[in-house]
């Protein structure tokens, strides 16, 4: 890479942790270009899944301009191309006076069901990124295990995940939020502006309120469904999630689980 590939900032959370409405606050700041869930296989998904959507090329032509249609090449699963495409879309986002945000999709890291059979347990987006050459600067958002549990429940392709994995993933993402810094969603939800200053200060962006003007119709973002099963919707505004009931069946198998203690004191929940 030259040299004068910008800095990078990653943003790296969960499956149903609350990320796209904070990347939709994010992405709202004056001086943010946000792609959203970037990873080195996801960019890949359009040819094994039909999910061009993931393909970090494809975000900055159609939802940006930054690309012309015919400069973005299709990519394969961990296609060495892709940390060169990054930089080209970080230098032109530089040259518009942007920062180019990346929404690490860290499920595929952590988790990895349905697509990833054996998850790594660390950012590949980093280490891709890093290995290239470039620079990153780095922040974590997080969610209560069991809030979040409760939430993927509804998603077709986490129906089936199995609670244990599911814990195994979320302790591992633990520890890296732990050592990365990170910024909860629940604090958002209570206090959003002052939660946005501090997510923006870890990641190196310039924080503006004028965000709260415009997060509202923010659109140019993956992951955001309106209606249907597991649907996230187009919330009108940030507050509390009330919490839902939870069988005792499935509070005492979190409990059990050795992996669910030591994710939530490494965030700062409680049991």
């Amino acid at each position: 890479m030259t040299q004068d590939t910008p800095t990078i900032p990653l943003l790296h959370h969960l499956a149903r942790s609350g990320g796209t409405l904070i990347s939709k606050c994010l992405g709202s700041l004056p001086g943010v270009t946000l792609l959203s869930e970037i990873h080195p296989a996801g960019s890949g998904f359009e040819s094994t899944f039909g999910m061009p959507q993931f393909h970090p090329g494809r975000q900055a032509s159609s939802l940006f301009g930054l690309l012309e249609p015919s400069e973005v090449k299709p990519l394969a699963p961990m296609d060495p191309a892709f940390p060169g495409l990054i930089a080209e879309i970080a230098r032109r986002c530089r040259d518009r006076g942007s920062t180019l945000v990346l929404r690490d999709w860290s499920h595929l890291d952590y988790i990895g069901e349905p697509w990833i059979a054996d998850p790594p347990g660390r950012s590949v987006l980093v280490d891709v990124l890093e290995d290239a050459g470039l620079s990153v600067t780095r922040a974590c958002t997080t969610r209560h295990p069991i809030a979040q549990w409760m939430s993927s429940r509804g998603l077709d392709a986490l129906a089936t995940l199995d609670l244990g994995r599911y814990l195994s993933g979320c302790k591992r993402f633990a520890e890296a939020a732990s050592e990365i810094g990170f910024v909860r969603y629940e604090d958002f939800c209570r206090d959003p502006a002052p939660t946005l200053r501090d997510l923006s200060g870890r990641l190196g962006v310039a924080y503006d309120p004028s965000w709260m003007d415009r997060w509202r119709k923010y659109s140019t973002i993956t992951g955001e469904t309106s209606g249907g099963r597991g649907g996230r919707g187009r919330s009108a505004q940030i507050k509390p999630l009330d919490r839902r009931p939870l069988p005792p069946e499935l509070r005492a198998a979190f409990d059990a689980h050795p992996d669910y203690a030591p994710a939530c004191a490494l965030l700062g929940y409680e049991l």
